[in-house]
C-alpha cells in the first residue's frame, strides 16, 4: 500500500516513488522530509497506477526495471491519466542509450544512482517548476490516499 512521506503545504511538491528497492524509499523518504515534501511509495508498477488513478502528484520517479515491467510500461500507463505526471527513471547504470530513450520518449530526466542530492533536488526542481508552468500544479491533489501513511516531517 502507498505511504507518504512529508509536509506538503504546496500542491506541486510532491511526487510518487515506484522502486522496490528499500534502500531508495529510506533515501528519497529521507530528502522529502528535509525539504518538507510530500513522497507516496509504492513498489510495483500496478501499485503505482492504482495510486495515480486517484491521488494525482506531478512527478512520478521511478525505477528503470521493476517487478512485472519496467519504466516504458508505467509511462504508456501514465499517459492514460487525465493529468499525466512528469517521469524521472532512475538507474545504476544510467548509459546515453538509456538517457536518449527516456528524452525521446518523453520523459522528464534519468537520475544516476547512488543518488546525489544535489542533482535529485534540482531535477525534482525542475519538473515541479516545468508543472507550474503548464499551469497543472493547482490540479494535483495534497491529501494521501485512504490508509496511506504520512510521516510529518519537524519543518
Amino acid at each position: 500500500m502507498p505511504s507518504g512521506r512529508g509536509n506538503c503545504m504546496i500542491a506541486q511538491r510532491a511526487a510518487l516513488l515506484v522502486s522496490a528497492i528499500e534502500e531508495d524509499h529510506r533515501f528519497l523518504g529521507d530528502v522529502f522530509c528535509q525539504q518538507g515534501w510530500t513522497l507516496h511509495e509504492t513498489s510495483t508498477l500496478g501499485a503505482a497506477v492504482a495510486f495515480l488513478r486517484d491521488n494525482p502528484v506531478p512527478v512520478v520517479i521511478t525505477e528503470r526495471d521493476l517487478p512485472c515491467g519496467d519504466w516504458k510500461n508505467l509511462f504508456a500507463a501514465i499517459q492514460h491519466l487525465p493529468r499525466a505526471p512528469l517521469l524521472i527513471v532512475t538507474a545504476r547504470l544510467a548509459d546515453e542509450h538509456l538517457w536518449a530513450e527516456v528524452l525521446n520518449l518523453g520523459g522528464h530526466d534519468v537520475l544516476v544512482q547512488p543518488f546525489q542530492v544535489r542533482e535529485l533536488l534540482w531535477v525534482l526542481g525542475t519538473a515541479w517548476r516545468l508543472a507550474e508552468d503548464n499551469g497543472t500544479h493547482g490540479l494535483y491533489a495534497t491529501d494521501t490516499a485512504p490508509g496511506a501513511q504520512v510521516l510529518m516531517s519537524g519543518v
